[in-house]
């Protein structure tokens, strides 16, 4: 029998019904009213959304309606204690590939030997981890945090965020304005709330290229110091499984597009419409088809006044298949294959 998810259920209306319902709806549970109000808002605010009078005032991007749908539900469990242990699993399991990747990556993940069927049981949390990716020098993990007793389904309905991180990415720490002592880290991460669990990603550059590493893993709940909130730990192996090819501009400098992103020392790159040029990027085929890129995360942080850029990369929310491509363009600065 086919599945039914509540996410794919529910319109817009049909959540504005429930939050006009949820004072029924939380009859007799355990949570006052108080406590279910600062749930639900917890919960919209991540979803994008703000509360007034009515349920929306107002929506981020085109991605949060139907995560909209998943959080207010996971309000309601969570004020009517409907939640059990594994009850997170109705929704949906193991969608963070295809979050971080688009539709149909599994399949293309599995074909580069860098789809994970490793999972490791951490506090309150199942840590599926779903894709490993490295091209000797990029790393990219994938996994998702899914519930697997009553009090982290509550947590993760009460707007908790958990995400990945790695010890070997700290850089030290620093005092900010307010003289509060604050960490730096060298890691690009990712968490989104989708299908009653957290999909997330993680990416790091390593200082000396390697064919294969061995990284130090945790999976943090919030942002406070990481050793204070780990819900698991673990190591993961990275081996090179990523193709690449080399790009040129007219000027001779060289890019290196990878399946899921592109790099290169020494390049001007003129912007377009973004002063962060390395924000706008689009993706030439050799059937005459082009795409323009979701960007993921990209190094440095500033836009360089003559627009050189002594080492430039880019990650994306996309496999490109790099047999394929013919140009890439960043900012208005065209680099073509063999070119």
């Amino acid at each position: 029998m086919d599945k039914k998810y509540l996410s794919d259920m529910l319109t817009q209306s049909d959540c504005e019904a429930l939050d006009r319902e949820l004072t029924g709806f939380g009859s007799g549970a355990e949570l006052d009213d108080e406590t279910s109000k600062r749930i639900l808002s917890s919960v919209m605010r991540k979803a994008g959304f703000e509360m007034d009078n009515s349920i929306m005032v107002s929506k981020k991007n085109k991605r949060m309606s139907r995560r909209f749908t998943v959080l207010l539900a996971a309000a309601v469990i969570a004020v009517t204690g409907a939640v059990g242990a594994g009850a997170a699993y109705v929704y949906r399991k193991n969608a963070a590939n295809e979050t971080y990747f688009g539709s149909g990556a599994d399949s293309k993940l599995e074909s580069m030997g860098a789809k994970s069927g490793l999972t490791f049981k951490g506090k309150h949390f199942d840590i599926n981890i779903e894709s490993v990716l490295s091209d000797g020098e990029y790393l990219t993990l994938v996994a998702s945090a899914v519930p697997n007793d009553e009090e982290g389904a509550k947590q993760i309905a009460n707007g908790e965020e958990t995400y990945l991180h790695s010890k070997l990415a700290e850089r030290g720490t620093y005092k900010d304005e307010n003289g509060n002592e604050v960490t730096e880290y060298a890691e690009d991460i990712g968490f989104v709330y989708e299908g009653g669990a957290e999909s997330m990603r993680w990416e790091y550059k390593l200082d000396t290229p390697q064919d294969k590493v061995t990284i130090p893993m945790t999976v943090v709940m919030g942002f406070n110091l990481p050793e204070d909130n780990i819900i698991a730990e673990f190591d993961i192996t990275f081996e090179k499984n990523m193709h690449s090819v080399k790009l040129t501009n007219d000027k001779g400098e060289v890019m290196t597009l990878f399946d899921n992103g592109i790099k290169g020392c020494d390049v001007t790159i003129i912007p377009k419409t973004d002063p962060l040029p390395m924000r706008e990027v689009t993706v030439e085929y050799t059937d005459g088809s082009s795409k323009s890129i979701e960007i993921f995360g990209f190094s440095p942080y500033d836009a360089a006044e003559d627009g050189h850029y002594e080492r430039l990369s880019v990650t994306f929310n996309d496999l490109i298949d790099t047999s394929s491509v013919k140009a890439v363009t960043i900012g208005e600065t065209r680099f073509e294959v063999g070119g």
